[in-house]
């Protein structure tokens, strides 16, 4: 075997990453085209992903020019002009010597404010579908685990940024409201179980006393 291909058991490596799409409405809209939209992969602080995701194919409706849109170089995004919604096939590839097979994301197209929220959308207000993900790279090969660590991912940025919400200070509050949650339901389990315990030895204390149930 290829010294470059041999997999080094026992060590995983992740890199988070963001994906999705940015929406604007058009004023005026262009012919029957009512948003600007704008598909992308990339990482969640602006770093440069390319090291990891050499190649990406971006797969449109199939309406569109030249629907299958395959980008080699940053930044991995399309934008495009239109009125509907559709799901996008976002494929990721790897490089050769990493011996990773692609994957594709399947992600809808949004263009318009969330639902119960439309009447109150001001115009230009960008419309956000993005998602956080994390690539999860199992006994990597030799060669592509020094790729890793020679471009190691800084994570998650500090605050939230301009065109996602994911950072370390949501990572936290998330995590606050889970140990709330938490310890809210500790105390509610331990309200039942003295309550059940109550119950029980009123039972006990009314078969004393000759009443069956």
């Amino acid at each position: 075997m290829n010294k470059g291909l041999k997999r080094l058991k026992g060590v995983v490596v992740s890199r988070p990453f963001i994906y999705g799409n940015v929406a604007v409405e058009l004023n005026p809209p262009k012919q029957d085209h009512t948003h600007e939209w704008t598909v992308f992969v990339k990482s969640c602080d602006g770093s440069d992903l390319s090291h990891i995701i050499p190649k990406v194919e971006i797969k449109l409706h199939e309406t569109f020019v030249s629907s299958n849109r395959v980008l080699t170089s940053l930044p991995y995004e399309v934008t495009e002009t239109g009125w509907g919604e559709f799901e996008v096939i976002i494929k990721l590839f790897f490089p050769p010597c990493s011996g990773e097979n692609p994957i594709s994301l399947y992600h809808m197209l949004k263009l318009y404010p969330p639902e119960g929220q439309a009447s109150n959308w001001p115009k230009h207000k960008q419309v956000n579908n993005v998602y956080f993900d994390e690539l999860i790279f199992s006994e990597p090969t030799e060669e592509f685990f020094e790729i890793l660590m020679a471009n190691k991912s800084p994570g998650l940025p500090a605050t939230i940024g301009v065109d996602h919400p994911f950072s370390l200070e949501l990572e936290l509050k998330e995590a606050k409201i889970l140990d709330e949650a938490i310890e809210k339901t500790k105390a509610q389990y331990k309200e039942y179980e003295l309550q059940l315990a109550a119950m029980k030895k009123e039972i006990l204390s009314l078969k004393s006393e000759g009443f069956y149930f």
